[in-house]
């Protein structure tokens, strides 16, 4: 062993040395887990311990990668063996492997399609990315026989919300039930015990990277700020899974902004900032800001919400929404002309891609309307929208972004007075419980009930259009 990786790192070392038959990781993203895995796995064949390896994960590129690892350790070790490939291991041709045969008769399986794949496989169970498969009960239905059976089981996995297999086996282990073995390793856990100096420098230098060197702190910061928000840093890479529970749409919102004596008073950190303090903000050049005026549309008639707001380079100001109960885009125009008959600035508008194509008596879709109105009212209008709406999952992932970035510094702001349906979506909108689905619609039962309901979606949905507009996280 020692002499294909002298170097394996104090939780690998720990990971290998652990004989328990029932293994679970609870571990952050690429710190190396699947590569020890394999390792053990080509140990177990070649000492003929095990005759059969089933491993599956989330997809087929961490299939091709998995079997790849298990090559490069076969031939390390100078093993004699038969082929390696992709093959079909079923009658119904639906469930492929890349295999590795050795002569002995053992052979490792990189499983790549349905969850039902381990069904009638008898040996040892690897799963990797646990949490991240699609259907991880039909997965653990099919795989159980074998483990109940006897055979090894080693499931490694990043959390992935709290509504999953994984979340369920870690914690029972946590209890001390089950017979798991638990290992736990962080992102910082795997620095610490010399990941960046032995893995990253060496990846670096190979492919000629300038920063092959790079420090610790600044390969943690770099990693931090390539999450497409502070939740996928707390979960996939620090296993914190808490926040999550309290199923809060806009992470990080805070709201600490009060009106005392006159003047308003607000912490550095707050997210609540009132129009004064845009309007008094000082640009580089010594002058005061003048920006355009951003209108963030949302086309649902109940309510129409279009939230106004200023822009630069970093921070979006919004200082104002039109929230209207039964009203159609005419009808908002009308209601911001009637609150800026006399706006000097241009007006960008961004929102829904849909408002391109409901048409209205005039034939005109929703933007078509809104640039026709302001044109001939006399103002300057540029249209910014996405051909196409990207999932909701992404627009919120950018809002939060902006809510608070990886230094904790707030780069949106929502007056208080102005904006208080966008700050109550802020504070309450949430997702369906295990799951990142936005909790969008009620009975009209309950909206009757609590009329406030209707307002608890489509502000935020207007604002987050334009955020990630601007900000977004995947082109």
């Amino acid at each position: 062993m020692e002499n294909v990786h002298q170097h394996w790192l104090p939780y690998q070392k720990k990971w290998l040395s652990d004989d328990s038959r029932l293994k679970i990781w609870e571990k952050s993203r690429r710190i190396g887990a699947t590569y020890v895995q394999s390792f053990e796995d080509v140990i177990d064949c070649i000492s003929g311990k095990i005759q059969n390896v089933w491993f599956s994960s989330a997809d087929e590129s961490a299939a091709r990668e998995y079997i790849i690892y298990c090559d490069n350790f076969t031939r390390a070790l100078n093993v004699i063996f038969g082929t390696t490939g992709q093959m079909i291991i079923d009658s119904a041709g639906d469930t492929k492997s890349f295999s590795i045969h050795y002569s002995n008769g053992a052979r490792i399986n990189a499983l790549t399609s349905n969850p039902t794949q381990f069904r009638s496989k008898g040996g040892k169970i690897v799963i990797d990315e646990f949490a991240h498969h699609k259907s991880d009960e039909e997965l653990w239905r099919a795989a159980y026989p074998a483990v109940v059976q006897g055979y090894p089981l080693r499931i490694l996995s990043t959390h992935n919300q709290t509504d999953t297999m994984f979340y369920k086996f870690v914690n029972e282990a946590k209890e001390g039930k089950g017979g798991w073995s638990l290992h736990r390793t962080t992102i910082n856990d795997a620095v610490e015990q010399g990941y960046v100096e032995q893995t990253v420098w060496g990846v670096r230098k190979r492919v000629g990277a300038g920063d092959w060197n790079i420090s610790r702190e600044q390969f943690l910061k770099e990693t931090r700020d390539g999450c497409m928000d502070e939740w996928t840093w707390q979960q996939e890479f620090l296993l914190n899974t808490d926040r999550q529970e309290s199923g809060l749409v806009t992470i990080g919102f805070i709201d600490n902004c009060n009106f005392v004596d006159g003047k308003w008073i607000f912490s550095p950190d707050s997210n609540v900032r009132p129009l004064s303090y845009v309007n008094n903000k000082i640009g580089k050049d010594g002058k005061k800001y003048s920006l355009p005026l951003h209108m963030s549309c949302d086309f649902n008639r109940d309510p129409n919400s279009w939230i106004l707001g200023h822009k630069d380079d970093e921070n979006m100001y919004y200082f104002d929404e039109l929230v209207l109960e039964n009203s159609a885009t005419s009808q908002s125009v009308q209601e911001f002309l009637r609150r800026y008959p006399d706006h000097n600035e241009k007006i960008i508008i961004n929102g829904d891609a849909s408002g391109t194509q409901d048409k209205a008596d005039n034939e005109l879709n929703n933007y078509e309307q809104i640039i026709d109105a302001l044109t001939r009212h006399g103002y300057e209008v540029e249209l910014e929208i996405r051909a196409k709406n990207p999932p909701i999952e992404n627009r919120i992932a950018a809002w939060n972004r902006r809510i608070r970035d990886h230094n904790g510094i707030p780069h949106v702001f929502i007056d208080p007075v102005r904006c208080p349906w966008l700050i109550y979506c802020c504070k309450r909108l949430s997702y369906i419980p295990g799951s990142r689905k936005i909790k969008d619609t009620f009975t009209q039962s309950q909206i009757e009930k609590n009329p406030k309901l209707k307002f608890l979606r489509d502000p935020l949905h207007a604002a987050s259009y334009a955020i990630d507009y601007y900000w977004n996280l995947f082109g």
